[in-house]
């Protein structure tokens, strides 16, 4: 029981202040190469004297795109909003990534850029660090105010080609307090992953067709059904004429004609008859003319 009553009691108690981080602070976001137009946010909680404190706040947006230096550089884009209710600045913001990084720059509100730089309220050594004047921690002017945004761009080389990065720990760093908040006037943000939107990766994104390529697209269809009917046609006066023709030569292997007198004969059985030709009836009459006209035949003689 005492031991169950110990361990409850340690689950209750609250975090030390200096303890204060957010549960997912630690939390990587992967970027791989190919996946150009890739978009994550950051929501960064205040804490400063060592304790957490929600007037001071911010919310950053990143898009990659893409790669460049034959893989080794790993280019972003980036935006930082002041959303603190107290006046303040953010004076600089950072992260660890994987791999060795070589060099870093950036442009627009955070032009400044440094390695390995040492972070108050124990966020520890970032690998990079990007800041709105000289030094990254300095309390100096510059810097994006309250309910303001900072924008820009940012590139990564690393030693050498990447596959993908791992972007972890964010934080920031807020100065020019107007109200000291848990006894100072600056403190940071910590970064907790919001959003991930894949990007459109290597590939162009699909698009519908234009209306010129609708119209092109119809045409080739309607070009390639009328070869294929035209092509039906042939196919089928060829088999009609084949089949006229296997016709004929029946009628041959069982008749013979004799175009001088206009008899008809059977072999098989004999002379059956003895007639002109106009006094057939009216359908060997027919026939005959049928048949002469798709195939007409040599007459015999004898």
């Amino acid at each position: 029981m005492g031991l169950v009553l110990l361990l409850t009691m340690g689950s209750t108690a609250p975090l030390s202040a200096a303890e204060y981080y957010p549960m997912d602070w630690s939390e990587a976001v992967t970027v791989d190469k190919d996946d150009i137009g890739m978009n994550f946010t950051i929501d960064f909680s205040g804490k400063a004297g060592g304790d957490y404190t929600n007037k001071l706040s911010a919310a950053g947006d990143f898009t990659f795109t893409g790669v460049t230096n034959a893989g080794r550089t790993f280019n972003f884009d980036y935006s930082l909003t002041n959303t603190s209710s107290r006046t303040s600045r953010i004076r600089a913001f950072g992260f660890d990534t994987s791999g060795t990084l070589d060099s870093l720059n950036a442009t627009g509100a955070f032009t400044w850029e440094y390695k390995d730089v040492a972070f108050p309220e124990q966020v520890g050594t970032m690998d990079a660090c990007f800041a709105a004047g000289s030094g990254c921690t300095n309390h100096a002017s510059g810097g994006v105010t309250r309910n303001n945004t900072g924008s820009g761009s940012f590139a990564l080389t690393f030693a050498t080609a990447m596959e993908s990065v791992d972007l972890e720990r964010f934080s920031l760093k807020f100065v020019g307090l107007s109200q000291n908040i848990n006894g100072q006037n600056w403190g940071v943000g910590l970064g907790s992953i919001g959003a991930i939107t894949a990007g459109a990766g290597p590939g162009d994104p699909i698009t519908a067709p234009e209306p010129a390529t609708w119209l092109m697209m119809i045409l080739g269809f309607g070009l390639i059904g009328y070869r294929q009917r035209k092509q039906d046609d042939i196919r089928g006066q060829f088999s009609f004429l084949t089949r006229a023709s296997l016709h004929i030569r029946r009628g041959e292997r069982a008749r013979t004609k004799d175009w001088g007198t206009h008899t008809l004969g059977d072999r098989r059985g004999g002379i059956v008859g003895h007639e002109p030709t106009a006094g057939r009836t009216e359908q060997d009459a027919a026939t005959g003319a049928r048949l002469r006209g798709l195939l007409p035949l040599q007459p015999r003689g004898g």
